[in-house]
């Protein structure tokens, strides 16, 4: 077990990822740690913060947790590759529900939209260039937006991606039920006729 502060670490909005305990870092340190055994082992990586973010239908700062997550995908990759495992690991990468219910598109209703797209639009241009000058100029657009005062953004219906690579990736077709997802990676661990409690 690592605990790496007291509270909620910083968001990758305000570090860039770049600090001592982001998210690719610690996928590192413990693929590093588990990949030790002989028997192989189940890790599982979340950026929680999309979740709040989109609660909270801050844009940029869920654009850039999302970034921390494909960065933690992506770092995964090379140290799996680097240990020569990639080909015998299954990488699953998905979410448990969409938030928000958020669309680059123009709303049906602007003024009582889940989303005011404009302003959603505004804010996603460019984020990633530049970063200081558009996270200050971000801020102050937050702080000076006129738009209708919206409640928290709640949980939707909507589907998922799922994305696989690796050993039972095939099985990732079409729409698929989430206890689908338990049952490739039941099979994945060889684990086969054996009940899981």
């Amino acid at each position: 077990m690592g605990i790496f502060g007291q509270k909620d670490l910083p968001p990758a909005i305000q570090t860039d990822s770049t600090a001592q305990e982001n998210l690719p870092h610690l996928t590192e340190l413990a693929i590093e740690c588990l990949s030790n055994g002989d028997k192989g082992f189940f890790l599982m990586v979340e950026n929680e913060d999309i979740d709040e973010s989109f609660h909270r239908r801050n844009i940029p700062q869920a654009l850039y947790a999302t970034r921390d997550l494909d960065l933690a995908v992506a770092t995964a990759i090379k140290v799996l590759k680097k240990k020569g495992q990639l080909q015998e690991t299954l990488l699953l990468v998905t979410a448990d529900h969409d938030t928000g219910g958020l669309a680059l598109n123009a709303p049906l209703f602007p003024h009582t939209s889940l989303w005011n797209s404009q302003h959603v639009i505004h804010q996603t241009t460019g984020l990633f260039r530049n970063r200081n000058q558009n996270l200050a100029k971000l801020s102050n657009d937050r702080i000076n937006y006129k738009g209708p005062a919206l409640p928290k953004a709640p949980h939707t219906a909507t589907d998922v991606d799922l994305y696989a690579k690796g050993p039972g990736s095939e099985k990732v077709r079409g729409v698929l039920e989430n206890t689908d997802i338990y049952q490739i990676m039941h099979q994945a661990m060889g684990l086969d006729g054996e009940t899981v409690r």
